[in-house]
């Protein structure tokens, strides 16, 4: 019975019993159930109690089986390992029989081959003395017919080197150790000059030797060749039918001994004759030393370097010079020891040029001086071999210079082209500065406009006069401003202005003057200079808000050719040098570069027009001088001015002096008004007709000649423009009418004029016989009027020379 079956047998019985039991204690005796229940767990109690005796019979029977299997299993492994014994004890024995059976087979084996190797040995002793006798016999046959080959070998050898000798190019000669030549072969006759000779002559050495080695065989040569052995050196040899001839010979002398006793027997001379290679070695030592002149007197810096390695072999005077370096620290360096590149790509394309090329042209770069310095280089190189070295040679002009006055003529280039533009607009400009001016002076005039009117007419007026003086400034920097010519002392000039300039300034700048002495005078327009000053002094004050220190200086400088170098507009000489210096906040580079070009300003909006250094510049440009410029962020900007000296001495002013009257009047002359610009000839007719003058009008002065024709010539004054179209000037014009009527008088007007600049015509006064646009009518009316009254003035005459130059 299972484990299972007996759980479930005693469960359910106990289960019946106390159901039973429970029943019957609450439902009395009158219920059957408890006895159900009763009779059910007392059988279930019984049958398993029978099942439990069942369970430990069979659990005996077990253990009894389970013992014999046991005793049995016990008896069957002892019968098994009493067998393994035995089976080994029979192996072991079995074993050691094997082994003796083996070691007397091996002592058999060992035995065998003892006796095979020593058999063997046998053998190959009786086969060495056979070879070996062989060889012998083999050897001695071969000395046999070697010996008589040898004897024929050197009797042919003996025959060869008897032809050589005799043929050979060298002098070979034997002499015996007093000095007798035994033995000559033909070249050594040849270079005497006795090969004709039927019967060659008995000679020692002293005979042949030339002036110049007379004696020196017996005298040293030979004692030298007997304690030595040999000796090599140089001799002169006479040629006995050019007596004058001198040949030079490279002698290699060697001692010949007996070879049985040792003895000294005679001397082998062997002579080359080296006269040409003298020669060629004295006219190369010259070329090496014109190439070596030439080398390192050439103007270009030359250096030769090794395409390996990049090792300076050899440089010349103007490489060290340039780059501020000795011979000691160039040679056997490196160009990377010396960091001549500044960019290491460049030197490596230049290679790599050289490379594929072999010869490369202007090739622009960058080099390092030894302090530091940056030098702009265009570089010739060409690729060539010294000895079984790859080298290149180096041609460097430093251009540095060359390109900075490149820069600054560019920029000078580029200054004349915006005058040009800038005179051009202001000349353009003023003409209708002109109109405007004037109809808004007509109306102001008229005393009939409303009172509002009138304010708008005074406001247009007021502008015009800003834009007028506008255009003065382009025209002063574009030096097309008509310039009031006359010597002048720029110490006087400071100092007039002392006054002005300290108003200009603020209190927080300390202003000082530093004046030349004995200053020679200047030709100019005082005002314009005093224009310049001003700019100058305003622009300094300016780049010191916060107050600072100003300079201003004037000397005398002589200009030398180094400052030319750097100036293309300086020239060598003296000239008068007016120096502005301030401690403000300076410029860099890029604004240095502009600064003098109109409306350039870094000032803020309405604070400046850009004009004011514009003006300095046309100023001085138009004076025949220039501006150098020195300038660094923080530290301040150093203006210099440079005025050239009159060559002469002062002579007294011949221009007329012109009362000017306070009110203008008109009058009743007969005026002819020459101006292309329509809106201003209609204004000019206007004007003059007011004031009772009676006007004629030309375009132009082709049509001008042919009023003047119309009226025969009945002209009192001639107004008229510079610049006109159909090719007549104002001046040409005046010429011709002035040639038919002496009396007449002229007036000139111009918003510029390029004869008056470029030809420098003298003779014009502004305000009387020049009118410069814009101008007011009253201005107009005024110049009419005094004209018309005073005596006819000659005509502008064209200087033969410009402004004053340079001493």
């Amino acid at each position: 019975m299972s484990t299972g079956t007996k759980g479930f047998v005693v469960f359910w019985g106990l289960l019946g019993l106390g159901i039973g039991a429970a029943i019957g204690r609450s439902g009395g005796s009158a219920s059957p159930f408890p006895w159900v229940f009763g009779a059910w767990g007392a059988l279930g109690l019984g049958f398993f109690t029978w099942q439990l005796r069942r369970v430990r019979w069979e659990s005996r029977t077990l253990a009894q089986r389970l013992d014999e299997e046991s005793r049995q299993r016990r008896a069957s492994e002892e019968g098994m390992q009493r067998a393994v014994a035995e089976f080994e004890e029979r192996v072991r024995s079995r074993t050691e029989e094997l082994s003796k059976a083996n070691d007397a087979l091996m002592a058999e084996v060992a035995q065998r081959t003892e006796a095979e190797s020593a058999l063997r040995q046998l053998h190959l002793e009786l086969e060495e003395r056979v070879r070996e006798r062989t060889l012998e016999l083999a050897l001695a046959n071969e000395m046999l017919v070697k010996e008589i080959d040898d004897r024929r070998q050197a009797e042919g050898e003996r025959q060869k080197l008897v032809s050589l000798v005799e043929n050979a190019n060298d002098f070979v000669a034997l002499v015996t150790l007093e000095g007798q030549i035994t033995f000559m072969n033909h070249a050594a006759r040849k270079l005497l000059g006795i090969e004709g000779l039927k019967h060659p002559l008995a000679l020692s050495v002293d005979q042949i030797e030339g002036k110049a080695s007379r004696g020196m065989f017996q005298a040293g040569i030979l004692r030298s060749i007997i304690a030595q052995g040999s000796w090599d050196g140089e001799i002169e040899l006479r040629n006995f039918t050019e007596p004058s001839r001198k040949t030079s010979t490279e002698v290699n002398a060697i001692l010949v001994r007996d070879h049985e006793t040792g003895r000294p027997v005679c001397v082998a001379l062997v002579l080359r004759d080296i006269t040409d290679r003298r020669v060629a070695e004295t006219a190369l030592k010259e070329l090496e030393e014109r190439f070596s002149k030439a080398f390192h007197a050439s103007p270009a810096a030359i250096a030769i370097i090794t395409v390996a390695e990049g090792l300076f072999i050899d440089v010349n005077r103007n490489f060290l010079s340039s780059l501020g370096y000795e011979s000691h620290q160039v040679h056997g360096r490196t160009m990377e020891d010396l960091r001549l590149w500044l960019s290491g790509d460049a030197k490596t394309k230049l290679v790599q040029l050289v490379a594929q090329h072999r010869s490369v042209r202007d090739y622009r770069c960058r080099w390092l001086t030894s302090a530091g310095q940056t030098r702009e280089v265009q570089v010739a190189a060409e690729a060539i071999e010294l000895g079984a070295r790859d080298c290149i040679l180096l041609v460097a002009e430093d251009i540095t210079e060359r390109l900075k006055l490149e820069d600054q003529l560019r920029q000078s280039q580029k200054m004349e082209a915006v005058g040009q533009l800038a005179a051009g607009i202001a000349h353009d400009f003023n003409n209708i500065l002109t109109v405007v001016q004037g109809h808004a002076s007509l109306l102001l005039a008229d005393g009939a406009l409303p009172r509002t009117s009138s304010e708008s007419v005074k406001c247009v007026s007021s502008a015009a006069d800003r834009a007028a003086t506008l255009t003065r400034q382009l025209l002063t920097f574009s030096r097309k401003q008509v310039a009031q010519w006359r010597e002048a002392d720029i110490n006087k000039v400071v100092q007039n202005l002392n006054r002005i300039l300290r108003s200009s300034i603020t209190e927080t700048i300390t202003l000082e003057f530093r004046y030349g002495e004995k200053l020679p005078r200047i030709r100019g327009d005082v005002n314009m200079l005093e224009q310049v000053i001003l700019n100058l002094v305003v622009n300094a004050r300016d780049a010191m808000p916060k107050g600072g220190s100003l300079i201003i200086e004037t000397t005398l400088e002589e200009v030398g050719a180094d400052m030319v170098r750097w100036n293309p507009n300086a020239r060598q000489g003296r000239f008068v040098c007016l120096g502005v210096q301030d401690s403000g906040c300076g410029m860099d580079a890029a604004t240095l570069e502009r600064i003098f070009e109109p409306f350039f300003t870094t000032k803020e909006f309405g604070q400046g027009t850009g004009l004011g250094l514009a003006t300095v510049y046309g100023v001085v440009t138009q004076h025949n001088g220039w501006i150098d410029v020195v300038s660094q962020v923080g530290l301040g900007t150093m203006f210099r001015v440079y005025f050239p000296i009159l060559e002469s001495e002062p002579k007294p002013s011949t221009e007329t002096t012109f009362i000017t009257k306070p009110e203008p009047r008109g009058g009743n002359e007969r005026v002819l008004v020459v101006e292309d610009e329509l809106g201003l000839r209609m204004l000019v007719e206007a004007v003059l007709t007011r004031q009772g003058y009676r006007v004629l009008m030309a375009e132009h002065g082709q049509e001008a000649l042919k009023v003047w024709a119309q009226n025969e010539g009945k002209v009192d004054l001639l107004l008229t423009d510079m610049v006109m179209p159909e090719g007549m000037t104002g001046l040409e014009l005046s010429e011709r009418l002035r040639s038919g009527n002496p009396d007449l008088r002229i007036i000139y007007m111009s918003g510029y004029s390029v004869d008056f600049m470029e030809n420098e015509v003298t003779g014009i006064q502004e305000g009387f016989n020049f009118l410069q646009k814009p101008y007011r009518p009253e201005q107009l009316v005024q110049a009419v009027r005094q004209v018309l009254d005073a005596p006819p003035q000659p005509l502008p005459a064209r200087a033969v020379t410009g402004p004053a130059k340079a001493a």
